[in-house]
């Protein structure tokens, strides 16, 4: 019975501390900013760019595995015209190269999910020290991400700096603009 009597006071004891300490940071002027990251992600410059080149990566594997595919199957459409001992040579050098190519396409597939994981973090490295700048610009005591937030009230609406870490993340990391193309000159 001693163990139910220690055990129910600590239990009520953390509430009320809980409880406490809750309505002491409600009451303290605690300055909570947000930001909807994956928004600001979405239109960063250099992160669709980024983004665009690993997407060209991806279609330039695909391209490559069907132009493979289609060249085992051309070389392996003349297979039933051979005899039993040239077919069974050229069915083991076929297998051979269509391991090889299975290996080098799970290489790049890999290598690239590694590019593509490696940029994903520099580029939230690169916003983490954009929003530090914020919250100390705006002296805010709490930065959340808005994707773990149900609600937010009307005055707190005045702390989404969302668009500021756009504007800043496009300032401090520019993606250089194409040269225009000039036409030829007519002769």
């Amino acid at each position: 019975m001693k163990k139910i009597i220690i055990v129910v006071p600590l239990f009520l004891s953390i509430y009320l501390l809980a409880d406490t300490a809750a309505k002491q940071l409600y009451k303290s002027n605690v300055v909570i900013g947000y930001v909807n990251f994956q928004q600001a992600f979405a239109q960063e410059e250099l992160v669709q760019k980024r983004m665009k080149e690993l997407e060209e990566k991806e279609i330039k594997i695909a391209l490559d595995q069907q132009k493979a595919s289609e060249t085992i199957q051309k070389e392996a459409a003349g297979l039933d015209k051979l005899n039993a001992s040239a077919k069974a040579q050229k069915e083991k050098a076929l297998g051979e190269k269509v391991n090889l190519l299975q290996k080098e396409f799970a290489d790049r597939v890999e290598g690239l999910k590694k590019e593509r994981e490696e940029a994903v973090a520099d580029l939230e490295s690169k916003n983490k020290w954009l929003i530090n700048d914020l919250i100390n610009k705006y002296r805010i005591d709490m930065m959340l991400n808005s994707a773990a937030m149900v609600g937010v009230s009307e005055n707190l609406k005045k702390n989404d700096v969302t668009l500021e870490l756009i504007n800043d993340f496009n300032k401090a990391y520019p993606v250089p603009k194409p040269a225009p193309v000039k036409p030829a000159a007519k002769k």
